[in-house]
């Protein structure tokens, strides 16, 4: 019999459509990854198909492919249960152990086919890639099949073979198919906690060994290889490589001989015969001949009974959640790997920081966001689908009860969990942060993360979840199809690089959190990207509340009749309502990130390096003066995020030449540096080039300046932040701990930091590749300049800075004096020897920890550290660090200060 069942499978898994989605979307991914060249992880100067691009591609595919082996090979045996055929099987001359191979064999060989679909699309990509113009033409070598067939036996195949067995044999063994779907997310993350923890592991050769994937194995094995090498040879099987191939291909086929010799039909395919559920209570025949007369019931329909009965159906679907076993295990992982990324992850260098509670709160967006999503997507088709799955949606569907009453207590559940997973987050912080001594919890900072900027994102991902597969109206399918929607709109973003976070369902600005400036001014752009986003989800909730299927009949053409029939005036002002704030969020974003911050494109950073290095590289070593001596004003306005900067600067002509004009290149946009004012010896200079795109400009000098001459130069400039940008942090100028530099004033000359510095991007956009070698002995201007500084050589600085009540001012130099003036803190610092041409501001709430070391000869270091009111280790080691660089600097002639370290 195996071979009519191994036939039978074939045949049923080909007519399949999900066996045909399956390699579609391997196909699309495979496509668009190879034509956009490759997965990046080899030299990019070897080939976008090299040998081992593409082994490496296979290698991170088949972890992935975890999902789909788990599809595939985690239902054949459940299929006999589910359709009602096992009284079949005792009634045919069927053997345990050819049902079981007959299945195996027949998913397998499909599983292996499905994965053909990624070659196909590795193919077809590469092929295309020199026409598409991602990646430059001459990236792609020839076509090599033996770098697809030797990788695909070595790494893909055995891997699937891994996955499969283990999926297969857990059905088979337990009869719940929904294991092999929990078990499919529980062993991707598990294998990946299981890299990282092994990364240090002393013993490399028992960590390649233990690799279920070989995917280090592979990538220790080839790690020296160089581009050429990349290019054409294949991995061959020896060393570690090979013994893990065996062990891992061994232990797949002695757990599937173990579940054959285990595995038999009264098990498997009937129920437990002579045992009762817990709670079941055999009948009694009653012979007692009495008459019992029932109570008069009087049925009810009101609104307020139907609301009544949605929020106790709502706690039942959630309480039911909540026992699931699988959905345990998978919480238990995700708190497993939250602690994990709270511990491990709060390193720097290999030392441990303080677990504070804004970075308890970002170990969310490690391994935790995985977990949410996968149990988000799953558990929502289980509680849209479960009336079906448990044979009671014809009951359900013929009660006299509304649409949304059922529809709403299923979304209400789900919401409910969102709520459940969002809370695990502050609850493991504290946790973490007890166990590692530390109890400043700040609670304010996680409800205000947790509930008000990341579970409406959470709830997002429940409303597209759930329109999905009410649309679809299959629970399987409908997993695939809400997994493909966010894999097409995370390759919309990163492959197509559309960045427009108001294009991309559920995208937003992302945010940092500080102990100095807490969220600071992101709370604000947040917050409209999610009332924007929640509205457009309220439109797809009452739509899918009109397409819910009741009933038998569920064809397109019946649900959209039945919509018609449910619309009504509560739909209607519900729809036009939702719209109307979207459409009015929207058009706030909109003059946020497109008026107020000139929005553009991702790539036209790109093409502005391009376009300056090729218009303006002619000047590079344009003749300019040098600037000996800085004196700024700053006012600071913290809490309206903008300064207004006043500089006075000295120019000398150091050159043997005479300079008649002054080349100014502004590295910030406009909005951050924009030049109200400027004179030379107290004179406009007149402007005789401009352009604003590249903010390039020449200006003519009221007089040339001969070698030796010295000129005074002034420039005001304003800048800050208005609204709210597409993406971007806006970090330089905040409520509290404003940092920014002299990067603010115009470079003289040509700037070459501007330039593309990578070569394959240099290549694709026709430049040379970049010459980072000093230059040669005898190049006049090369010698003239510093190495990261070509407008001045030393300077001497001095400071007013202005800033917030409340604040401190910091710059270079020694404080000559601090006062308070219209309301205002004013700071004088002023340098005694000369600096490098490079200073920078700081503003913030600071605390002073002030001491003084003294030498053995009597000399004396001022020290300060301007810190945080809750970091007090930080600033006591940062004491003991100053005593430490003041007793190894060089003999200090009188009482100084080593300088102010912010914290």
């Amino acid at each position: 019999m195996f071979w009519e069942i191994f036939r039978f499978e074939l045949k049923y898994r080909i007519k399949r459509p999900a066996t045909w989605a399956y390699f579609g979307i391997l196909f699309a991914f495979g496509c668009l990854i190879a034509m956009d060249g490759g997965n990046g992880n080899g030299s990019e100067k070897a080939f976008a198909n090299s040998s081992f691009q593409i082994a490496v591609f296979m290698g991170i595919m088949s972890i992935f492919m975890t999902m789909i082996s788990s599809a595939v090979m985690g239902v054949p045996v459940y299929r006999d249960i589910e359709h009602g055929v096992k009284d079949y099987y005792f009634s045919y001359p069927v053997n345990e152990k050819g049902y079981l191979l007959g299945r195996f064999c027949g998913s397998f060989l499909i599983l292996m086919l499905i994965s053909l679909g990624l070659h196909l699309g590795m193919i077809v990509g590469y092929s295309l890639g020199p026409f598409v113009g991602w990646e430059e033409a001459e990236r792609f070598g020839p076509l090599n099949l033996w770098h697809y067939i030797q990788p695909t036996f070595t790494l893909l195949w055995p891997n699937l073979l891994f996955t499969g067995t283990i999926f297969f044999c857990l059905v088979a063994l337990t009869r719940k198919v929904f294991i092999s779907y929990v078990g499919s997310v529980l062993f991707f993350i598990g294998y990946l906690l299981a890299i990282n923890l092994t990364q240090d592991v002393a013993n490399q050769d028992l960590a390649d060994i233990l690799d279920p994937f070989a995917f280090n194995t592979y990538s220790n094995a080839t790690k020296y290889w160089t581009p050429v090498e990349q290019n054409v040879l294949t991995q061959p099987l020896t060393g570690n490589f090979l013994i893990n191939r065996l062990l891992w291909i061994g232990a797949s086929l002695l757990l599937l001989v173990f579940t054959l010799f285990r595995f038999d039909f009264v098990r498997f395919l009937d129920k437990r015969l002579g045992k009762k559920k817990k709670g079941e209570v055999a009948e009694v025949e009653d012979k007692s001949g009495v008459s019992w007369s029932l109570p008069r019931v009087i049925p009810t329909f009101s609104n307020g009974l139907y609301f009544r009965q949605m929020l106790q159906q709502a706690w039942l679907e959630f309480r039911s959640i909540l026992k699931d076993v699988y959905f345990i295990g998978m919480i238990l992982g995700g708190v497993l790997f939250l602690f994990l990324d709270g511990w491990l992850g709060n390193t720097t260098y290999g030392t441990p920081d303080l677990p504070v509670t804004y970075f308890m709160i970002e170990s969310k967006n490690a391994t935790y966001i995985i977990f949410v999503f996968i149990i988000i997507i799953f558990y929502t088709g289980e509680v849209v689908h479960r009336d079906k799955s448990v044979g009671f949606n014809q009951i359900a569907d013929a009660l006299p009860t509304p649409n949304w009453m059922s529809y709403g207590s299923k979304f209400m559940a789900m919401a409910l969990v969102a709520f459940f997973l969002a809370s695990m987050v502050w609850v493991v912080g504290v946790f973490s942060q007890t166990v590692q001594g530390y109890f400043n919890y700040e609670f304010g900072k996680y409800f205000t993360d947790l509930y008000l900027l990341e579970f409406p994102r959470y709830l997002q991902l429940v409303i597209l979840a759930f329109f999905v597969h009410i649309l679809v109206n299959k629970k399987f399918l409908g997993h695939v199809m809400a997994i493909t929607v966010w894999l097409v709109l995370f390759g919309i973003n990163t492959v197509a690089e559309v960045n427009f976070n108001m294009w991309l369902y559920s995208y937003r600005p992302g945010y940092l959190i500080s102990d100095m400036n807490g969220f600071g001014h992101f709370i604000k752009p947040v917050s409209w990207f999610n009332l924007y986003w929640l509205a457009f989800g309220g439109v797809l909730l009452i739509i899918g509340n009109l397409l819910w299927n009741r009933g038998t009949e569920a064809t397109w053409r019946t649900r959209l009749k039945l919509m018609g029939t449910r619309w009504n005036a509560r739909a209607a002002i519900g729809i036009f309502a939702l719209l109307a704030i979207w459409v009015g969020s929207g058009a706030f974003i909109y003059h946020n990130v497109k008026t107020l911050n000139n929005y553009q494109k991702s790539d036209y950073q790109e093409d502005l390096s391009v376009k300056y290095e090729n218009q303006y590289s002619q000047y590079a070593k344009v003749l300019q003066p040098k600037i000996i001596d800085v004196n700024v004003k700053a006012d600071i306005y913290a809490s309206e995020r903008r300064v207004e900067l006043d500089g006075d600067f000295v120019l000398i002509n150091k050159t043997g030449a005479d300079i008649d004009s002054l080349f100014l290149t502004f590295n910030s946009s406009k909005s951050l540096s924009d030049l109200v004012g400027f004179t030379i010896d107290g004179q406009e200079p007149e402007q005789i080039f401009g352009d604003d795109d590249q903010r390039f400009y020449i200006y003519k000098m009221p007089r040339p300046m001969k070698p030796t001459d010295t000129l005074a130069m002034n420039m005001k400039l304003k800048g800050g932040y208005k609204g709210f940008p597409n993406s971007g942090f806006g970090q330089s100028i905040v409520y509290n701990g404003t940092f920014f530099n002299s990067n603010a004033f115009p470079s003289f000359g040509y700037n070459s930091s501007r330039e593309l510095t990578g070569d394959l991007d240099r290549k694709k956009n026709d430049l040379e590749p970049k010459d980072y070698f000093s230059p040669e002995q005898t190049d006049t201007f090369g010698l003239s300049n510093f190495l990261f500084e070509d407008d001045a050589d030393y300077v001497m600085f001095e400071a007013t800075i202005s800033t917030d009540p409340g604040q401190i001012a910091i710059a270079p130099g020694y404080l000559q004096r601090d006062w308070e003036e219209n309301g205002r803190k004013y700071y004088h610092y002023k340098m005694d020897k000369e600096m490098l041409n490079f200073y920078n501001f700081c503003s913030a709430e600071y605390q002073v920890a002030r001491d003084v070391w003294k030498g053995p000869d009597g000399n004396e270091v001022n020290i300060e550290i301007f810190h945080h009111e809750n970091h007090d280790i930080t600033w006591i080691a940062s004491l003991r660090l100053s005593k430490l660089l003041s007793i190894i600097s060089t003999p200090i002639s009188r009482p100084t200060s080593l300088g102010r370290c912010a914290s």
